[in-house]
């Protein structure tokens, strides 16, 4: 989401619509059933949102940026506690280890589920496209920092390489799909050397 400061009470309905939205599917909860749960008035509703309509697209670019950005949050730390660049590959690989986490596969299914979603609806597609720039932004900051360093590549486009990341993070979608799913350390092992070898040239 983007970082400006949110009314409180939107932020509880959001919050709200995102744990209904978890237990229910992104359109399985109700005006009302967010109404009990929140507390809050459907008056404050529809101050704060246009209909409900409204609430539920930004319940979803809420759930469509989470572990995106506690990645970008978990590669920052790791290049604020890395003293070399040996360090600093093994913080990210523990970070791959994270992204294999079972929680982690409903939230591709639900991001790719909210990517669909846009066709043919120009708000939200517009939404969730300003949030994934704010992302790609983010997670270019951070490669750009490690490139000051000498822990990845230079000759490589931090922009680009931002995408990538994200990329092969989210398509880790195929094998949650899989009748025949690809043991986890083995794909760890694939992006531990790709991470190594292109991207922080070893």
């Amino acid at each position: 989401m983007s970082k400006t400061i949110e009314h409180p009470t939107h932020r509880a309905l959001i919050d709200c619509g995102v744990e209904l939205a978890k237990e229910f599917g992104m359109y399985g909860f109700t005006v009302e059933q967010l109404l009990t749960t929140s507390g809050i008035s459907k008056g404050s509703l529809y101050h704060h949102f246009e209909d409900f309509v409204d609430l539920v697209e930004c319940v979803q670019v809420r759930i469509f940026t989470e572990y995106v950005e506690l990645d970008i949050s978990a590669i920052q730390r790791a290049l604020d506690a890395a003293t070399d660049r040996d360090k600093f590959v093994q913080l990210i690989s523990a970070i791959t280890r994270t992204a294999m986490q079972p929680q982690r596969a409903i939230s591709r299914i639900q991001r790719a589920r909210i990517i669909t979603a846009t066709q043919g609806r120009e708000r939200f597609a517009a939404r969730i496209g300003h949030e994934q720039k704010l992302l790609n932004d983010q997670m270019t900051r951070v490669i750009s920092v490690g490139q000051e360093r000498g822990w990845i590549s230079s000759h490589l486009d931090a922009q680009a390489l931002a995408l990538f990341i994200q990329g092969y993070a989210f398509g880790l979608i195929l094998n949650d799909v899989a009748e025949d799913h690809v043991v986890p350390e083995e794909l760890v092992a694939v992006i531990n050397s790709v991470i190594a070898n292109l991207l922080i040239g070893s």
